[in-house]
């Protein structure tokens, strides 16, 4: 990573957590006033059709973060009036931002499926690491590129019901987004039965069962 790729993160560290902050204390707020609670999904509203119509990364979000004025200048006169607008503003970044993060990580995981049809695979990883996941816990999910079947592999050891976790999903073929669930969720107290239950499934999974 160079650089400028260390200063850009950290900017959108350092911005994400703003914006997060900023909708944690708008909505709470507004919930106790209906007439400022209307205001504000208007004009959060006004802001986000202006977002999602004029900004496609989140190179542009931070740049309208760091100068909104072109963003506030499309909107209607008087609907940003205030200091408590920025509030509003934030808000709306927020909202942009998972979108963008959301439709980013679609692209990933087409772009692997696509690389993985052309290698011939059978499998493919769309999130974490299975090594990963062994080592350090988090969330691994792998799809047969055959039936677009996914076994999603968790490690949480904050998680109530058991630290280790396994469903099987249907997504779809293309880009990996979900389609449906399934009955097969299961939590695990014992490693050693998780890893032989990932194992079992797998090899459901490959042969049609």
């Amino acid at each position: 990573m160079t650089g400028l790729d260390a200063e850009r993160d950290d900017a959108l560290r350092r911005a994400r957590a703003r914006w997060r902050a900023a909708e944690d204390r708008l909505f709470p707020v507004v919930l106790v006033d209906p007439d400022t609670y209307r205001r504000a999904l208007y004009v959060v509203g006004l802001l986000l059709e202006q977002l999602r119509a004029n900004t496609t990364s989140l190179d542009q979000l931070l740049g309208l973060d760091v100068d909104p004025a072109p963003l506030l200048s499309t909107l209607p006169a008087g609907s940003v009036c205030d200091d408590g607008d920025r509030l509003t503003l934030e808000a709306a970044f927020a909202v942009r931002d998972r979108e963008l993060a959301a439709a980013a990580k679609r692209g990933q995981r087409a772009a692997a499926i696509a690389l993985a049809h052309a290698a011939g695979a059978t499998w493919v990883d769309l999130e974490g690491s299975w090594e990963a996941v062994l080592s350090t816990g988090g969330r691994h999910t792998e799809m047969h590129l055959p039936t677009a079947r996914a076994l999603v592999a968790t490690i949480d050891p904050y998680s109530g019901d058991g630290p280790h976790r396994l469903e099987l999903v249907v997504l779809d073929g293309d880009t990996g987004t979900p389609v449906e669930t399934t009955d097969r969720d299961r939590a695990f107290a014992d490693r050693a039965e998780w890893l032989a239950q990932r194992q079992r499934w797998r090899a459901d999974i490959e042969e049609g069962r």
